[in-house]
């Protein structure tokens, strides 16, 4: 009885990535509630103002090298392998929401997730059922260039965010077992 006990309980303080996440969107799914605390808001403009933000994607076909950079004026510029190609983004404050115009439409997306390292955008409705992307990664091109990351290490980079903060509650997890274990063999 005991022992399983402090199976079930060690398993709690556990910070390991499941095993069965295959694509770019399971790996947002399974960490972005969990990092979602240490998430700025849109209106925290220097979180993503001027910087070079690069795409993630999780297919092996797409080499192409993609910028977003999202300028104070309201620019919005998305630069592949080099070459430039313009738009508008706008943000609404009260939704904590983002409008992008580009490519002759707009697109309406909600904040998943911001910080100095990474932007991560929800398009709006129901894109699973009509087959298309649901979520818009992106991470600063300096953080990949300097840890070079691909797409899956930069998830378990994101997900280190937990992992971190999650070390103080793992430390009273092993001292709450350590005082367990003391005191049932104190008893015995």
């Amino acid at each position: 009885m005991e022992a399983k006990f402090l199976d079930n309980f060690t398993k709690a303080f556990e910070y390991e990535l499941p095993n069965n996440l295959e694509s770019l969107e399971q790996y947002v799914q399974f960490i972005v509630p969990k990092v979602q605390p240490w998430s700025s808001s849109l209106q925290n403009d220097r979180m993503y103002l001027n910087k070079r933000w690069k795409e993630l994607r999780d297919t092996d076909t797409y080499h192409e090298t993609v910028l977003h950079i999202f300028m104070p004026s309201g620019e919005y510029m998305v630069v592949i392998d080099g070459d430039i190609s313009k738009g508008a983004w706008r943000f609404i404050p009260e939704n904590n929401t983002f409008i992008i115009d580009y490519g002759g439409k707009s697109q309406f997306f909600d904040l998943a997730f911001l910080n100095n390292d990474f932007f991560i955008l929800q398009k709006h409705g129901d894109q699973a059922r009509k087959g298309k992307q649901k979520f818009y990664v992106y991470a600063t091109e300096a953080l990949l260039n300097r840890k070079k990351l691909d797409w899956r290490s930069a998830m378990e980079e994101l997900y280190n965010l937990y992992r971190e903060s999650s070390d103080f509650s793992r430390w009273v997890g092993i001292l709450i077992i350590v005082i367990v274990v003391l005191v049932v063999y104190s008893l015995t």
